[in-house]
């Protein structure tokens, strides 16, 4: 019997110690989640190491410090915490995102792609992977592509505003100037304030010979802040 109460208070401490270090690595995890949302990303970083040295096999961690990494322009470390993130959990999609946006960073676009394909894979409904996908292949030269990729992305998130804005750039590009006026005007309405998305939709509009609304956009995105477009004004607004 006195063997018995040992073995069963024995177990209790090491259930207990089970908790404790479970409840710990989480309190390190939010701390860093927190000090991540402040930007304090070295603060973070710190939490992260304590939470993945009681938990090796922590994946969010291993995901949110490269996050922070990534945020301190780190992009390489970013690169290695999302591997090991991904090595203990491959279905993870945040992390393959996340890698991608890193890889984009550091010029390597295939790679980057490669990584949004697998989220959008895992997660199809991952508006933000499609829409830097979409940038990505935009930036490669495959423009219809890049839209395929901000239909996407609008698709699942109507409000999507830079998608619209994107979208509009790349319309304008193609040559295709009412569609790049509706993407400008979707941009607008979801946020009147985007002075940029006034400033194109004035230029599409002066290709277009429609001077006069064109100077009202560029008031207007000169209003909002935006410089350097005097000299539209000064040639097609007297």
């Amino acid at each position: 019997m006195k063997k018995i109460i040992i073995l069963l208070a024995i177990l209790v401490y090491f259930l207990s110690c089970d908790t404790i270090h479970a409840q710990s690595e989480f309190i390190y995890y939010e701390q860093g989640k927190i000090k991540s949302e402040n930007k304090d990303y070295q603060g973070a970083i710190a939490d992260y190491n304590k939470a993945i040295e009681i938990n090796p096999n922590y994946f969010e961690a291993y995901n949110d410090r490269g996050n922070a990494k990534g945020n301190l322009g780190n992009n390489q470390a970013a690169i290695a915490d999302f591997d090991n993130a991904i090595g203990i959990n491959p279905e993870y999609f945040p992390a393959y995102y996340n890698r991608g946006v890193a890889k984009k960073n550091l010029g390597d676009r295939q790679g980057a792609i490669a990584d949004f394909d697998k989220a959008v894979e895992y997660n199809p409904k991952y508006a933000d992977a499609y829409y830097n996908r979409g940038v990505t292949k935009y930036e490669l030269g495959e423009k219809q592509a890049a839209i395929a990729d901000f239909n996407k992305a609008t698709d699942i998130n109507p409000e999507f505003i830079s998608a619209y804005y994107n979208r509009g750039i790349v319309q304008q590009d193609l040559g295709n100037m009412k569609e790049a006026i509706a993407d400008y005007n979707n941009a607008i309405v979801i946020n009147p304030s985007f002075a940029k998305a006034y400033y194109n939709r004035g230029i599409v509009k002066a290709i277009l010979n429609d001077i006069k609304s064109a100077c009202l956009d560029w008031k207007k995105a000169i209003d909002l802040g935006f410089k350097d477009i005097n000299n539209f004004i000064e040639k097609y607004c007297k």
